[in-house]
């Protein structure tokens, strides 16, 4: 029995959904095909990386590949590709053409995010201020009441809960063209766990 950590990004993953979601079902496939009974704990993003990281679990996903997190763990083959966009709510009262060919053009809007995401560091080099949250359904909020300007979000992801919490007002939500990133999400195995390169 081998200890997972993961958290919510539905459909993807979700306590709340059967089989813990897609990705996990796929997961639970490979992990049996191995012989190995995965037992999964969902926690908040940080505590997931942390956790692996200190090797109190033997890995943990959906990640995405950084320089950085790559120090500290391993990742393995691809899950899954993933496109993260920024999402908007269009006011009647006060219609903005966001614009996003850089991060420079982002500093004059209210940017959202979820502490321990990939581009947390990305964010905080291009000296931008945001608004984290510890989970996504809490930042669409924000958007919706207009405490944020724009959220990163898989795309996905977003018109998942979108969809979930505001379906009245779902014609209401939009992206901006251009994806903050395009990449594979990965899951992400401890470097401390014991005996875990050889699981």
């Amino acid at each position: 029995e081998m200890t997972i950590a993961t958290g919510e990004v539905a459909p993807w993953v979700s306590a709340s959904l059967e089989n813990y979601g897609e990705l996990t079902e796929l997961v639970s496939i490979v992990f049996n095909e191995m012989g190995i009974k995965p037992k999964y704990r969902f926690y908040p993003w940080k505590r997931c990386f942390d956790s692996v990281v200190n090797g109190r679990v033997w890995a943990a996903f959906p990640y995405s590949y950084t320089p950085d997190r790559a120090t500290q763990v391993w990742f393995s083959d691809s899950l899954t590709c993933a496109q993260t966009v920024f999402f908007y709510f269009e006011r009647k009262d006060s219609p903005v053409d966001y614009q996003f060919k850089s991060f420079e053009d982002l500093k004059s809007y209210r940017i959202g995010g979820v502490t321990g995401y990939f581009y947390q560091d990305m964010f905080h080099e291009a000296g931008l201020k945001v608004d984290y949250v510890n989970k996504e359904s809490y930042g669409i909020e924000k958007l919706k009441i207009g405490r944020i300007d724009l959220l990163p979000v898989n795309e996905r992801v977003g018109w998942h809960l979108i969809n979930t919490l505001f379906p009245d007002d779902a014609h209401r939500f939009k992206t901006l063209d251009k994806a903050l990133s395009k990449d594979t999400v990965m899951m992400i195995v401890s470097k401390t766990y014991p005996n875990a390169y050889s699981a």
